[in-house]
């Protein structure tokens, strides 16, 4: 039982609440759990102490806006300027780029990726059509509509352009690692094994400031809060007589 100001908060409450914060272990869960009552009970208490209220209402969507103007009224945000944003621009170039986009066709002998022996098969059935391909390459497209497993080879098969996250991981490692022109080992995948030509690729671009800024300002505005937020509880919580917690 915890104990906030004299205000209790039961074993019961806590286990009602860890519904809403799974962990790695039940400790873990039943903590954070713990923390975000405790937390709440004294966001609350400061509300009528602050005579926003006289008393909490039971309505969680008045208690929630109760809330969010104690925190208002008592966070400082600091001015998230151009200069900042473009400094975080700057620093973290890499997130503001576009997905790289590969071109491909392929041919998949399908084999389930647990039967190493289809496997093994299929891989050889690929270096031998790879092989054919080499000195055959305009054959690609009738050769996937003869051995392809995949719907594609009604298109020769033709995947279209493919960003990074449209297929398997297991796939795509490969494919945006890989030159225009036939790659030269088949690729294993959950679905079997694949024979791919790139056709085109586009490298990944950078995104110019102005169109990401106002993102960017959101995001520090959005981080400056909550570490304003996470100081201001650290602070309040000091200042409370709770027993049964321990704050971390």
């Amino acid at each position: 039982m915890i104990q906030i100001n004299g205000t209790e908060i039961t074993q019961d409450a806590i286990a009602r609440e860890m519904q809403y914060h799974p962990a790695e272990t039940k400790e873990q869960a039943f903590h954070d759990a713990a923390t975000a009552l405790t937390i709440r009970e004294v966001l609350r208490q400061q509300c009528v102490k602050e005579g926003l209220c006289e008393q909490m209402p039971e309505d969680p969507v008045q208690e929630e806006a109760l809330i969010e103007q104690l925190l208002d009224s008592n966070i400082k945000l600091p001015t998230i300027d151009e200069q900042s944003c473009q400094r975080y621009y700057q620093q973290n170039q890499d997130k503001f780029c576009n997905s790289p986009l590969v071109e491909a066709r392929h041919i998949l002998l399908a084999a389930a990726p647990e039967d190493e022996a289809a496997i093994q098969a299929a891989t050889e059935r690929a270096e031998q059509l790879i092989s054919e391909l080499k000195k055959h390459p305009q054959q690609f497209e009738s050769l996937a509509q003869q051995h392809s497993a995949c719907t594609s080879k009604q298109q020769g098969g033709h995947l279209g352009q493919l960003s990074k996250g449209s297929t398997v991981a297991e796939f795509e490692t490969v494919l945006f690692q890989a030159e225009a022109g036939l790659i030269e080992k088949p690729i294993v995948s959950r679905y079997g094994v694949h024979i791919v030509e790139v056709l085109h690729s586009e490298p990944a671009k950078q995104l110019p400031y102005e169109i990401v800024k106002e993102k960017i300002s959101a995001y520090l505005q959005q981080n400056a809060r909550q570490q304003a937020i996470s100081h201001y509880l650290h602070w309040l919580l000091a200042q409370q007589e709770i027993k049964g917690f321990e704050w971390q």
